[in-house]
C-alpha cells in the first residue's frame, strides 16, 4: 500500500493503454526495508500471521536471506513445513541472519522442520516439459535437474512435451530424499536410403581382341567390392565371444613356497618349518598339492626329547574373489628322537599319521602373475600321540594338527 501511495503520489494521471509504468529503484528499497520493519515490530508483539505476511510482501520486492529466514522461522510456527523448509534452505545456504545467535537459529530450525518434509528431485530428458506435482503445476519448464520440499506420502510427477506425456508414482518418505525419473522416448528419423549410381547404358567400344579379358577382370573385381569388409569397422563381435569362451575353459597352475608353523606336534608348542604348494585351477574350482615339514622349537616336558612332522595335503578347493576354502586330507609321519641322556641309548619313534579336516585362506594379487597366499588348516588325524618315559606321562595329546603359512605363489 505504502509503495502503490507513492507511486500515486509522484503520477496522479492514469497511463494510456500501451503504456508501462517505471518504478524507481530507490522507492523499491524503501518499501521493503518499511515492510521488513513493520514484520519485525509485529513479530516482537506477537502477531505471528501479521508478520509473516509483512515479510511475505516484502520478498516479493526483493529476496533477501535474512528476511527468508525470519518468514521461514514464522512458516513453522504456522505449521507450514514444506514453505517453511524452502525459505530456510534459502536462509542456510546464503548466510542469512544478522548476527550469529539468528543464523544458528535459522540453522536448528531448517533442521527440525527437514525431518517433518521430503526432498522431492525431478529429473527429465527434455527441455521444454511442464511438470506438475499431483495435476499442480511446478513449473512451466524443466531444465536437467531441479527439486521441491512436499509433504510425506505417494506422490504422482506427471510430465508434458512435445514428445509426448511421462508420469512416475513416487513415495517420499518422511525426513529423507526421492527421486522422480521422467524419460521420454526420443524419435530417431528413419534411415535415408542409399541410392546406387545408375549403370551407364552406352555400350564401351574396346579393340576385339580385349573384349573377354576386360569382362572377366571387371567381374573379378566387382565380385572383391561385395566382398569387402568395412575397412574401419570394429570387429565381429561373435568371434570376440568365442576367444573369450575359449580362454575361459584354459586351466591355471600356481608353484609356491613359503614359512609355516604347525600346532599339535605332541604338543600344543608351535612347530616351525617350510611348505611348497602346487595347484591348478578351473575357474572358481581348484586342487591344491601342499607338502610341508616343522620341527618343536622346544623339547617336551624339560627333557632332552624333540618331535617333527612331515607330510603331504591334497585338497579341493572353492574360489571366491580373493578367498577360497578347502577339504582336504593329509598323509604324513610323527617321528620323536630321544637322546641318550633321556635313554640309555638314542631312540627314535616314527608314526604313520593320516588325517582329514579343511582349509582357508586368501590369495593377494601382487604384480603380474606374483601373488601372497596366506592360509591356515585344521586336521583330525588318526590316533592321539602319548610321551611316556617308564611310568611318568610327559606328554599326552589329542589327534589334532592346526597349520598356518604363508606362500609367494607364481601363476603361469
Amino acid at each position: 500500500m505504502l509503495l502503490a501511495a507513492r507511486a500515486v503520489a509522484d503520477d496522479t494521471a492514469a497511463p494510456s493503454s500501451g503504456a508501462s509504468i517505471s518504478i524507481d529503484p530507490t522507492d523499491l528499497d524503501w518499501a521493503f526495508d518499511n515492510l521488513v520493519t513493520l514484520g519485525n515490530k509485529l513479530n516482537k508483539r506477537g502477531a505471528k500471521v501479521d508478520a509473516l505476511r509483512a515479510y511475505m510482501s516484502a520478498l516479493k520486492l526483493k529476496d533477501d536471506p535474512t528476511v527468508r529466514g525470519r518468514a521461514g522461522l514464522l512458516a513453522a510456527w504456522a505449521g507450514a513445513n514444506k514453505e517453511a523448509a524452502y525459505h530456510l534452505e534459502a536462509a542456510t545456504e546464503h548466510n542469512g541472519g544478522e548476527s550469529d545467535d539468528e543464523k544458528k537459529e535459522f540453522h536448528d530450525a531448517f533442521r527440525k522442520v527437514r525431518q517433518l518434509v521430503c526432498l522431492l528431485e525431478v529429473r527429465g530428458n527434455v527441455y521444454d516439459a511442464e511438470i506438475a506435482l499431483d495435476d499442480e503445476p511446478l513449473r512451466s519448464r524443466i531444465g536437467a535437474v531441479f527439486h521441491i520440499w512436499t509433504d510425506p506420502g505417494r506422490h504422482r510427477v506427471h510430465g508434458t512435451s512435445p514428445l509426448g506425456e511421462a508420469s512416475e508414482d513416487v513415495d517420499c518418505p518422511k525426513g529423507k530424499d526421492a527421486v522422480a525419473d521422467l524419460q521420454w522416448k526420443r524419435q530417431t528419423p528413419a534411415p535415408s536410403p542409399t541410392v546406387e549410381p545408375p549403370i551407364p547404358k552406352e555400350p564401351v567400344h574396346l579393340h576385339p581382341t580385349k573384349k573377354k579379358s576386360l569382362s572377366l577382370a571387371l567381374a573379378i573385381v566387382d565380385q572383391r567390392i561385395q566382398r569387402q569388409e568395412d575397412p574401419w569397422g570394429y570387429p565381429d563381435p561373435s568371434s570376440t565371444d568365442k576367444q573369450s569362451k575359449a580362454s575361459e575353459g584354459r586351466p591355471s597352475a600356481s608353484i609356491g613356497g613359503g614359512p609355516t608353523a604347525v600346532f599339535g606336534v605332541a604338543s600344543w608348542l608351535p612347530a616351525l618349518g617350510a611348505s611348497l604348494s602346487a595347484s591348478v585351477r578351473w575357474g572358481p574350482i581348484s586342487i591344491n598339492l601342499d607338502g610341508r615339514a616343522a620341527w618343536l622349537v622346544s623339547t617336551i616336558a624339560d627333557r632332552d626329547i624333540r618331535a617333527m612332522t612331515a607330510g603331504g595335503l591334497l585338497g579341493a578347493c572353492g574360489h571366491y574373489r580373493w578367498m577360497f576354502a578347502c577339504g582336504e586330507v593329509h598323509l604324513g609321519i610323527l617321528q620323536i628322537d630321544a637322546s641318550e641322556y633321556t635313554y640309555k641309548d638314542a631312540k627314535t619313534f616314527s608314526f604313520l599319521k593320516l588325517g582329514a579336516g579343511g582349509r582357508v585362506g586368501v590369495d593377494i594379487p601382487l604384480s603380474g602373475p606374483l601373488s601372497v597366499r596366506i592360509a591356515a588348516d585344521v586336521l583330525g588325524l588318526s590316533g592321539g600321540t602319548r610321551v611316556q618315559l617308564n611310568r611318568s606321562v610327559l606328554a599326552d595329546h589329542p589327534g589334532v594338527m592346526i597349520g598356518s603359512n604363508v606362500a609367494a605363489m607364481y601363476r603361469f
